[in-house]
């Protein structure tokens, strides 16, 4: 949920071209955000099946060659009407997902190094818990962004300049953004609060709707403290 909020808010406030490469199974991206509306874009019959796309796609053509922007929007996800604006290369169809990544992860580097010509900003979601895979990814990434729940101070595996985003933040808690940033040593600590209309939004699997209709809010919105502290 912070991945597409982060995503959103960057094509739609800062006018930013979007890549999601979610490379977990536990996080349905394309999902969460268009649900239903995905569903009914799919060609699959018995007799035919579209389904070059996503990651797997990627991979198979960066091995030919360097990525193009046409075949970034042919393999992904496209969210926008406008080609490379806000895109998902939806997750592999391996049934051992992490060994997949692990085996490509070469093919990987070179696909995010072709979209950094493509993006302005690329976002990759691995799960934390996978650590060999989070530390191959990390070497890639320029940047990391490393969830911790509201409370106490987490054990948690971060490279030094990481930021950390506090998931479902209530301002009126004594665990202020402040206090944990000096727990976790570390002044990029940035708070994401709880919002129930985005969490029913992503949990009835159309979060673009709550995403677009709440990009640049008024001040009296209810939804305004949420945005903005996405924004910043």
């Amino acid at each position: 949920r912070i991945t597409l909020a982060m995503a959103s808010a960057a094509m739609q406030r800062f006018a930013k071209k979007v890549l999601c490469l979610p490379m977990t199974p536990r996080y349905r991206m394309e999902r969460v955000l268009m649900g239903k509306r995905l569903d009914n874009s799919r060609i699959d019959t018995s007799e035919i099946s579209f389904d070059d796309t996503g990651l797997d796609a990627l991979l198979r053509r960066v091995e030919a060659g360097p990525l193009s922007s046409e075949q970034f929007s042919d393999c992904c996800l496209n969210v926008a009407k406008q080609a490379n604006s806000f895109d998902i290369a939806e997750n592999t169809r391996s049934v051992n997902v992490d060994s997949f990544y692990m085996e490509n992860i070469n093919l990987i580097r070179e696909a995010v190094k072709n979209a950094d010509i493509v993006y302005d900003v690329v976002f990759i979601l691995a799960d934390a818990s996978k650590t060999e895979l989070l530390t191959k990814l990390e070497d890639i990434a320029d940047r990391e962004v490393v969830c911790v729940p509201q409370g106490p101070k987490k054990n948690v595996n971060a490279k030094s300049g990481a930021f950390y985003a506090i998931k479902n933040y209530d301002r009126l808690s004594s665990f202020t953004a402040k206090s944990m940033s000096r727990m976790y040593g570390t002044r990029l600590m940035f708070p994401f609060p709880y919002n129930i209309t985005f969490k029913d939004a992503c949990l009835n699997e159309f979060a673009l709707s709550f995403l677009s209709m709440n990009a640049a809010p008024d001040e009296t919105d209810e939804n305004y403290y949420f945005t903005e502290s996405v924004k910043d």
